[in-house]
């Protein structure tokens, strides 16, 4: 076990109850445990700013990219570099599509900032999990402490709503984001759409929801043009009889008030 001095995060035990001690993470390079590990993670990873998020994305690009690995921003950061600015959907994570497998992805995030997933689970899901460190101490601008960032990395053609290719589904996007001015290569709004759809009828949440209505208010164009190329429609009715329930439900809530 890590002594607290080393671990990654303060342990608080002085505000933390005597019968459950805050569990401490080793340095890594580490693979996270399912039970040890990954609940603290997830924990210390939903406090990360956009900030923290910029930086994980920049250091897990330059070494997917030191590899020759195309690979592009994928969900809510993607929405935001499409221009998305709701304050309601800062997204926690960061998703990124590469065009290589699982196994050379793992191979490709080992280093002194990375927590990478137990082998059998990105074998079982297809995807990886790694959480990445940031902070000052990194030379990262625009943060004052250290953080953990989940960045998810899903292969090329292997998931729903997940492109087959990089080539012709992505487009070059510039923002100012909390870390300054930032270029990446983001899927494309089609791409986008149907990896929303393909979301909300998996997931079922409000921010799939919220999402795919930006997209369809903003994009129109797009949006249709997506919507006919899907092979299953019922995806695209699920969202239109999503979205008039929510909109009724609005409507009585207006009319009740």
């Amino acid at each position: 076990m890590t002594s607290p001095e080393n671990s990654p995060f303060p342990t608080d035990s002085a505000n933390s109850p005597k019968n459950e001690p805050k569990p401490l993470l080793p340095n890594p390079p580490a693979t996270w445990d399912l039970q040890a590990h990954l609940p603290q993670l997830e924990r210390d990873g939903l406090k990360a700013t956009q900030a923290h998020l910029i930086h994980a994305l920049d250091h897990v690009g330059a070494l997917l990219s030191a590899r020759d690995y195309n690979w592009a921003v994928t969900g809510g950061l993607a929405l935001f570099m499409h221009g998305f600015r709701d304050r309601a959907r800062d997204t926690p994570d960061v998703d990124v599509v590469v065009e290589a497998s699982t196994l050379d992805v793992l191979g490709a995030l080992t280093d002194a900032r990375i927590y990478r997933p137990p082998i059998l689970e990105v074998v079982s899901s297809g995807r990886g999990r790694f959480y990445v460190l940031t902070g000052p101490e990194f030379g990262d601008l625009g943060v004052q402490e250290r953080g953990v960032v989940e960045v998810g990395l899903m292969p090329t053609g292997l998931h729903f709503g997940v492109p087959t290719t990089l080539s012709g589904t992505t487009t070059i996007k510039t923002a100012d984001t909390a870390a300054g001015p930032r270029t990446y290569g983001v899927l494309s709004v089609p791409q986008l759409v149907s990896a929303k759809l393909y979301a909300l009828d998996l997931r079922d949440t409000e921010r799939d929801l919220d999402d795919l209505e930006w997209l369809c208010l903003t994009f129109p164009h797009e949006f249709r043009d997506a919507a006919d190329m899907l092979g299953d429609k019922e995806l695209l009715m699920g969202f239109v009889t999503k979205y008039r329930e929510k909109n009724l439900e609005l409507q009585a809530r207006a009319v009740r008030s």
